[in-house]
């Protein structure tokens, strides 16, 4: 983590200054839960996580808005 940070004195990264190319993260760096993420092989899985994690944030946006009775 350190190594990938931005340096304001070099305007790169320590790694990106050592090897001449930014560091390639995997997915076990993301944001994203260890337990969705470790059975993951193909972009596919990928894509089926995202949109159920899509999907579970827009019903907590649903549930958060204040109800309005018409």
């Amino acid at each position: 983590m350190k190594n990938r940070a931005y340096h304001e004195g070099i305007k790169c990264s320590p790694y990106e200054a050592m090897f001449g190319f930014p560091m390639k993260l995997g997915i076990a760096n993301s944001v994203l839960p260890r337990n969705l993420t470790i059975n993951m092989t193909t972009e596919e899985d990928l894509g089926k996580v995202i949109n159920i994690n899509n999907e579970c944030t827009a019903d907590t946006a649903d549930e958060d808005r204040p109800q309005t009775n018409s």
